[in-house]
């Protein structure tokens, strides 16, 4: 089963009022395609799905998936710990029109394979649509050996792998071990660029869904043979963000703020407008605010076309 390809930016939910904002969801989805994304990845980790009860997710996604009309690929992230509503989630999103889903391992209990198997089975048999396994052993606790992620390709369970991985290794062997038989993205800033080179069918993670456009030329280059040292330069442009969000040592080593507060905080200052995450997260303040918008100003003064730069709602400006 063929899989799209290409820059998916894994959207932020924006919230109001304790609500979720499908208004905004929706002119969110519309500024990423405007920007460049191939399609969009709708309630992932990012989107803080796990703060999101199973109607708000559906909401969501019929909002996102309505304002998009098929002008563009969706994929759902329909994770959850249990079988029955990731099921459900999963029936709903291709209801809906999701072109995919995208389904994780029962997190927090450390699963072993066989129950992963039967959770991922359960998706399957659910759906039409082509199914991404959402590897991401940092939060689920469930790390697979490439050997079973070409087992559960060839029985036809999963059609391709996000793999969450700091180190670009991961992404290689995987699309060294599932060639074409299975998309393989990058699902980590970390290593974007090197994954990118390493052949990546597409790229599911922070920065494109703050700077779809330069994403894009990033992947554009990579797919036209650009120069490794052009790629490299666009890359550098990048790398103090993906640090900051990503990288404990670009925060001098003190784990705070999240890296969903300054991939929220950032969203806003460029202009996007969505909110403050769900708490337990808040709003970015003083001079985690500042150190935000220094390097934001300093992308921006490389960047062809400038954006307004503002504080924001979601930074914690007065």
């Amino acid at each position: 089963m063929s899989f799209p390809r290409g820059v998916f930016p894994p959207m932020l939910t924006p919230f109001s009022d304790g609500s979720v904002d499908t208004a905004k969801a929706a002119r969110y989805a519309k500024e990423l395609l405007a920007g460049g994304a191939h399609g969009l990845c709708v309630a992932g980790s990012a989107g803080q799905f796990i703060a999101m009860d199973v109607t708000e997710r559906q909401q969501l996604s019929e909002a996102v998936l309505g304002a998009v009309g098929g002008s563009a690929p969706v994929i759902v992230c329909v994770a959850a710990y249990r079988t029955e509503h990731t099921v459900a989630l999963a029936r709903h999103a291709q209801a809906a029109g999701a072109a995919a889903v995208m389904v994780s391992a029962p997190y927090y209990m450390g699963a072993h394979v066989d129950a992963v198997w039967r959770h991922l089975s359960s998706v399957r048999e659910a759906v039409n649509v082509p199914v991404m396994l959402y590897h991401v052993p940092a939060t689920t606790n469930v790390e697979l050996p490439v050997e079973v992620l070409r087992e559960l390709v060839d029985a036809d369970i999963i059609h391709a792998v996000k793999q969450s991985f700091y180190d670009a290794y991961h992404t290689r062997d995987a699309k060294i071990a599932l060639g074409e038989d299975a998309a393989v993205y990058c699902g980590h800033d970390g290593s974007a660029l090197e994954c990118l080179l390493m052949g990546a069918d597409g790229w599911i993670s922070a920065l494109p869904a703050l700077y779809p456009s330069l994403a894009r030329q990033l992947w554009d280059g990579v797919q036209a043979g650009a120069p490794v040292a052009t790629l490299r330069d666009q890359w550098f442009r990048l790398l103090p963000l993906v640090k900051l969000i990503f990288d404990p040592g670009g925060r001098d080593g003190r784990g705070a703020p999240h890296w969903l507060e300054l991939m929220h905080g950032a969203a806003n200052i460029l202009g996007h407008d969505i909110g403050l995450p769900r708490a337990p997260f808040a709003a970015l303040a003083g001079a985690e605010r500042d150190r935000l918008m220094a390097i934001l100003r300093a992308i921006d003064e490389r960047h062809d076309h400038q954006v307004a730069l503002s504080p924001g709602p979601g930074t914690g400006s007065p």
